[in-house]
């Protein structure tokens, strides 16, 4: 079974202990039972409707995450408690999100990552 180490930016307490990095293993099935699926799958419809305006932009439906799963699974995973996740810093938070996600592409073997950050905004934001 393949695991993935993240690097965290900050330092959070977990049993009792203080952590600075988090190892996800990968996930079973059980364990999207217990937590949900990390994506939600929005058909163009239900994705136009969400998005208003931006109708156009929704084309062939859309895919987002559904953070409530991913926190849980980052817990679960991570062998953390979810309170201690729930303290995470939003750019350690998306690198274990990322790290949840990249499980769901058998083209992408986990790796180890140290959490990117960007302060700038994206193209187009």
């Amino acid at each position: 079974m393949s695991e993935v180490t993240i690097s965290l930016i900050g330092s959070y307490q977990a049993h009792g202990q203080t952590i600075t990095s988090v190892t996800l293993r990968e996930p079973k099935g059980q364990d999207f039972v217990v937590c949900g699926y990390p994506i939600i799958l929005l058909s163009p419809d239900q994705a136009a409707e969400k998005d208003g305006d931006q109708a156009e932009l929704a084309g062939n439906g859309e895919m987002r995450p559904n953070a409530g799963a991913i926190n849980k699974l980052i817990a679960r995973l991570g062998n953390i408690p979810a309170s201690t996740v729930g303290e995470f810093t939003a750019g350690d938070w998306n690198a274990c999100m990322g790290a949840v996600l990249g499980f769901l592409d058998p083209a992408k073997p986990a790796k180890s990552l140290s959490t990117p950050v960007s302060a700038s905004p994206s193209p187009g934001a």
